[in-house]
């Protein structure tokens, strides 16, 4: 594989997210008082994977095992989440989300839809034909890449 090709294609990527957030979001979301970043990605994950321990959650989204011990001691204190012994291995604890909890994500999930949708009708039907196509096949290729583990 072309060396110079890959760094490209990283930067690009590295390029793509403070561009998401910019243009699509333009920081409608983060403005919000009840915005926290990182929580909101450990409600999101908790309400689409099954329930994980706190070291399994946070190896997924990057983030340290402290911050997660406070970050989920805050959604259990809300009633967002719950501590649950694993069914195979009663050591093992798991964090689930409780209704309350995929009821919030529920919520932010349409909020955050609604600003991009906003966002997007600002673009023409040709833009958003060409764009939704570009990414279906980002999907489609990026697919390929589940459940590699990252090199670091």
């Amino acid at each position: 594989m072309d060396k110079k090709r890959l760094d490209a294609i990283s930067e690009s990527f590295m390029l793509f997210m403070p561009f998401f957030f910019g243009n699509l979001l333009r920081a409608k979301w983060c403005e919000q008082p009840h915005h926290i970043g990182p929580r909101i990605k450990v409600l999101f994950m908790l309400s689409k994977a099954k329930p994980a321990p706190i070291s399994e959650i946070g190896r997924r989204l990057c983030i340290s095992k402290p911050n997660m011990t406070t970050l989920i001691d805050g959604l259990i204190k809300e009633g967002l989440a719950g501590r649950a012994h694993d069914k195979k291995d009663r050591r093992i604890i798991n964090i689930e989300t409780t209704k309350k909890g995929l009821r919030e994500a529920e919520r932010e999930a349409s909020r955050i839809k609604e600003i991009i949708a906003t966002n997007l009708s600002k673009l023409g039907e040709r833009d958003l034909e060409e764009l939704e196509a570009a990414i279906e096949k980002t999907k489609g290729i990026l697919s390929k890449l589940e459940g590699e583990s990252n090199a670091a």
